[in-house]
């Protein structure tokens, strides 16, 4: 049977169907046209999955994939000359531009915030656009696998809408830092365990009955680990016992912006008497981190 979504189309911003045309959209958020020969940002909707012959043709145009959004959907990078040509494709159902006011995530306001920005031709200038809307750029880590850069910033809502209108911006939204609910596994490790406790000692049940960590090194492959360098990584509760860390990909060092992989090493190999009584559950095991991940991981 025929799908009821084939022709729908969006992000969390806006989503609807092509077949009614296009959502009402603040006009200053609105791209009426390109210029001639000028590169953008579109949506292009296929007839039906896509084959790799037509993902081979519009390829030979020059029309840059950037991801899927939605059933048949692509947003695309091209120049505004091929714009006509790819819409008359026989397998294509219809062709947007991909428009400023759908790169926001709603409630996006003043404070910290990711942005997304793909790897065009004209990527610096993107960035450097970025860079001078906001207050300030606290990470931009490239992503070989979807071809784009995570740029961390903090900036005022009133610089949102200038940053979605930079070319190759390909979404905005708030930088949330999860808020981890973990009294199950405090209490696995130790956390709520001091020394007035039932116990009568400071630790976790796995060391007051004799286990120990000691001699093991353990790597978490994660988002990295506190400020990057071996010692104690920024952090009192690893005592000297980290003995260093690895970053992969283009990452440029094993330092922890999000705080998951510090977390994670904490559950192991964490002395919490250091500070505030939990430890570890293979303390007192040496530690070493790996980053494979970037910010919310």
């Amino acid at each position: 049977g025929k799908m009821s979504d084939r022709t729908m189309v969006g992000t969390r911003a806006y989503i609807f169907d092509t077949q009614n045309g296009e959502p009402e959209i603040p006009d200053d958020l609105r791209i009426e046209h390109y210029e001639p020969n000028t590169d953008g940002l579109y949506f292009v909707q296929l007839i039906g999955p896509p084959k790799d012959e037509w993902l081979d043709e519009l390829n030979r145009m020059d029309v840059e994939i950037y991801g899927s959004y939605h059933t048949y959907n692509y947003l695309v990078r091209m120049n505004s000359n091929n714009e006509g040509v790819v819409r008359n494709l026989w397998f294509v159902q219809w062709v947007g531009i991909y428009q400023p006011a759908y790169k926001i995530a709603p409630n996006t306001t003043s404070g910290q915030m990711v942005v997304i920005v793909y790897n065009g031709s004209n990527v610096q200038n993107t960035l450097n656009g970025v860079e001078s809307l906001v207050d300030d750029v606290l990470l931009c880590d490239y992503d070989p696998r979807t071809n784009d850069y995570r740029v961390v910033v903090t900036a005022d809502e009133s610089a949102i809408k200038d940053i979605a209108r930079l070319s190759d911006v390909v979404w905005i939204e708030q930088d949330i830092l999860g808020v981890i609910l973990d009294e199950t596994s405090s209490e696995i490790i130790g956390g709520i365990w001091t020394q007035d406790s039932p116990y009568g000692v400071a630790g976790n049940y796995a060391n007051i009955q004799g286990y120990s960590g000691g001699g093991i090194i353990v790597a978490v492959a994660d988002t990295g680990l506190g400020n990057g360098l071996s010692g104690n990584a920024g952090h009192v509760d690893f005592g000297t016992r980290v003995v260093g860390g690895k970053p992969y990909g283009t990452l440029p060092s094993w330092e922890d912006f999000n705080g998951h992989g510090t977390h994670c090493t904490g559950i192991i190999s964490a002395d919490g008497r250091a500070s505030w009584g939990g430890t570890g559950v293979q303390y007192p095991t040496t530690s070493t981190a790996t980053k494979y991940y970037v910010g919310m991981g």
